[in-house]
């Protein structure tokens, strides 16, 4: 029986089981990146017939996303721009006037990000030492 078995069978047959195992696993450990992808390729190619339906994973993640290298480097510019001559006050009123209209800042992982890039950068770049809750009441002044 076994003289019947050609290398070249043998090689299928394990690349075939191997393909099977290995698409076992992605589907196992990688079912919900898969179905947003899956998803995002569904909404993109029926975004030609209606502009309007989003059928995202997560909804909003978009207006959060968007820009958020641009709102970080915004932020580091007014800091460096302000330099060791502003006030906390005249900070703040900057740094508020830059995320009063960005979403990203009640973001659960977001908001804490840009919280302390602020504090790091305004203690480095402009010597002024601000805290958590500070930022965060005054985050809340234009946030809700």
């Amino acid at each position: 029986m076994l003289n019947n078995l050609t290398w070249g069978t043998y090689f299928t047959a394990v690349i075939a089981i191997l393909a099977i195992y290995e698409a076992a696993i992605m589907l196992l450990f990688y079912r919900a990146e898969i179905t947003a992808l899956l998803q995002r390729r569904s909404t993109s190619a029926g975004n030609n017939n209606n502009d309007n339906k989003k059928t995202e994973a997560f909804p909003g993640k978009d207006e959060i996303f968007e820009g958020i290298d641009s709102v970080v480097a915004g932020l580091r510019d007014i800091l460096a721009k302000a330099g060791k001559d502003a006030s906390k006050a005249e900070l703040l009123s900057r740094l508020s006037k830059r995320l009063e209209n960005y979403a990203g800042l009640q973001h659960r992982v977001f908001g804490p990000a840009i919280n302390n890039d602020i504090i790091a950068h305004a203690r480095k770049l402009c010597g002024v030492n601000f805290s958590i809750e500070e930022l965060n009441n005054e985050w809340k002044r234009f946030s809700g």
